[in-house]
């Protein structure tokens, strides 16, 4: 990731946020405090426990984040919006992020919306309201130049 990416920055917010060992919670982190230059890219959604599975439901999209994958997403599920090809990848990743309780940094493609497949320097950060138990996951997508 190079040195000036705002996954970079987005991670330092999210570090400054924990307290020893434990993950951050919601109710500590107010995402305007991200700033002008993070807040339209950074998103934050609910983990969902469905009986066919975790999934992912849009809390907040920064607008430049819509404007990426080219939907509005909020209120919806990560599996719903999500193209087909990419979902089981972009999921795998989330649910990754949850049982792991660690961060998820990655290069690669978008996975939804009318522009998927561009390339994007994307990060996830969990978020638990007990220091352990993640319950929603801070994420950022910025376009690759």
């Amino acid at each position: 990731m190079p040195q000036h990416c705002l996954v970079r920055e987005t991670s330092a917010f999210w570090s400054t946020h924990r307290k020893q060992h434990a993950l951050p919670g919601r109710q500590g982190i107010d995402p305007i405090d991200l700033g002008a230059k993070l807040f339209p890219w950074v998103f934050l959604t609910d983990v969902v426990d469905a009986n066919d599975g975790m999934d992912f439901r849009f809390r907040l999209t920064g607008i430049s984040n819509a404007r990426l994958i080219g939907i509005a997403p909020g209120g919806r599920l990560a599996s719903d919006i999500f193209v087909k090809d990419r979902r089981r990848f972009m999921m795998a990743g989330n649910r990754d992020t949850v049982t792991k309780r660690a961060v998820k940094l990655r290069y690669g493609r978008t996975s939804g919306g009318r522009r998927a497949s561009r390339l994007v320097f994307h990060g996830l950060f969990p978020l638990a309201p007990d220091g352990t138990h993640v319950d929603i996951l801070l994420g950022i997508r910025k376009p690759a130049r």
